[in-house]
């Protein structure tokens, strides 16, 4: 991850990702959920919970560069996952071992687990983006406005349209 850092493709594949998006507002309005979803199944199927942490490195920038705050930049790929740990229907580890430990068929309740997870995903997902919707208009609402903006984000805020994708960011 530190080597993809280094070469400057993550700063420049978030503004890339930034400039689609405000380009297309009704696709704006659909990242949070589409990428709270991904991580949920992530962690419903299997497992995914610690591995979000370098996802942190790509979503809090990306956040900040579409008005929102570092803590949206947290939630989507933390409480996602969560959502989707909390309430697995496939995870080997939570669900597996655990109905082999106790003598269940294997994947049993699955139906009930599946609703679960739909409600708490959905939950997770609303209340980011009913934060993230407050944020977005009344920046100095956010808990962190001070310390997001004493970051420096300039390498991010620049014109994607004279930097086109190379064989080296593509590789």
């Amino acid at each position: 991850f530190s080597i993809v850092q280094a070469t400057g493709t993550i700063e420049f594949s978030i503004r890339r990702i930034t400039a689609a998006l405000t380009a297309h507002p009704r696709l704006e309005k659909l990242m949070i959920p589409a990428l709270m979803t991904l991580f949920s199944l992530a962690g419903s199927v299997f497992g995914m919970a610690e591995e979000v942490i370098p996802f942190v490195l790509v979503f809090v920038p990306l956040a900040i560069s579409l008005g929102y705050d570092s803590i949206v930049g947290v939630a989507i790929p933390f409480l996602g996952a969560a959502a989707g740990f909390g309430a697995a229907f496939f995870n080997p580890f939570t669900v597996g071992i655990a109905q082999g430990l106790v003598g269940l068929p294997l994947y049993s309740g699955l139906g009930y687990r599946m609703i679960t997870w739909f409600v708490g995903t959905g939950v997770m997902i609303a209340w980011v983006m009913v934060y993230a919707a407050r944020i977005k208009r009344r920046p100095e609402s956010s808990p962190v406005y001070e310390l997001d903006r004493s970051r420096d984000h300039a390498h991010l805020a620049f014109d994607t349209a004279a930097e086109p994708w190379t064989r080296r960011r593509i590789l």
